[in-house]
Order: C-alpha cells, then sequence, then structure tokens
C-alpha cells in the first residue's frame, strides 16, 4: 500500500465512514464528468480543468457532505460532485476561459 493509498482510505474513513469500502478512486469517472457537464452548461472552450477548481470542488464536497458537513451522505454520487463543481466557481471567471 502507497502513501497516498494510505491517506486516501484514511480520508474517505473520516469523511465518509458509511462508504462501504469505496474510495475516491471509485469517483473519478463521476467526478470528471461533473466537470465536463459544467463545462458545457458554462459553456467554457478550454478542455483542461485547473487544479484550483479541483482542489475547491473536492474541499467543498467533504466539507459539505462529510459527516461533519451540513448535506452529509454516504459516500458521493455524480450528482453531488456536479453542485460542488459548480459551487467551486469553475466556468465563472470570463478572464480564465475562451468563451
Amino acid at each position: 500500500m502507497t502513501d497516498y493509498e494510505i491517506l486516501s482510505d484514511g480520508l474517505v474513513d473520516f469523511y465518509f465512514p458509511y462508504a462501504d469500502g469505496k474510495t475516491f478512486f471509485d469517483i473519478s469517472n463521476d467526478f470528471w464528468e461533473a466537470f465536463q457537464s459544467v463545462r458545457i452548461q458554462k459553456r467554457i472552450a478550454a478542455e483542461d480543468i485547473p487544479m484550483k477548481y479541483f482542489i475547491d470542488s473536492m474541499v467543498i464536497c467533504l466539507n459539505m457532505h462529510g459527516k461533519l458537513g451540513s448535506s452529509p451522505i454516504a459516500f458521493p454520487t455524480r450528482k453531488e460532485l456536479e453542485s460542488c463543481v459548480a459551487l467551486s466557481g469553475y466556468g465563472e471567471s470570463d478572464d480564465e476561459y475562451t468563451k
């Protein structure tokens, strides 16, 4: 087990204790699709995802949907991830993207 896996498993255990053995790797495709959905909604031409919005959306997810959050859930789905991506401000800055 790598250091990253230990850290990731620890975060899942803390924030999502009822995740039933799921890991953050299990939501990677849903996270990508959430960004693509918001990208289409906001008409973002750039295909890259700035790290700022990835990190911000993940922090929002942990703080909102984790066990201590305002809307705790067992484990995030694409619906929750899409909401967190939108809340991160992705697509709100005209100077970062060509529309």
